[in-house]
């Protein structure tokens, strides 16, 4: 899952053999790309509904997933997983996920 769309990260995905890519869709008018986003977009709570979404359709339960943020507006997806984990370098998130006890990527080990 990813806020970038889907153009850019499908090349990735069929590399790393990602089955299914929940990511934001351009829409595209006589072959251009407009710039504008497709709902449903996934940024923020886009992000928390689009694996609400996916969960229910493919039987999938939540405590089992794990989700990845760097960014506050990570938050609603990263709350919606059983195994939320954070990317070092939002100091906000950052907070969050240490008063919580989540991993955080990219942090010193504590001793």
């Amino acid at each position: 899952m990813s806020g970038s769309c889907t153009e850019i990260l499908e090349p990735l995905a069929i590399e790393l053999s990602v089955k299914v890519l929940l990511t934001n869709r351009l829409e595209v008018e006589c072959g251009l790309f407009t710039g504008k986003l497709q709902p449903p977009q996934t940024i923020g709570v886009g992000k928390c509904q689009a694996i609400v979404n996916f969960l229910e359709e493919s039987d999938a339960l939540a405590c089992n997933c794990y989700g990845y943020g760097d960014h506050l507006s990570d938050l609603p997806l990263l709350e919606a997983v059983g195994h939320p984990r954070v990317v070092e370098g939002n100091a906000d998130l950052f907070s969050i996920a240490r008063h919580r006890g989540w991993p955080v990527l990219g942090a010193p080990m504590q001793a």
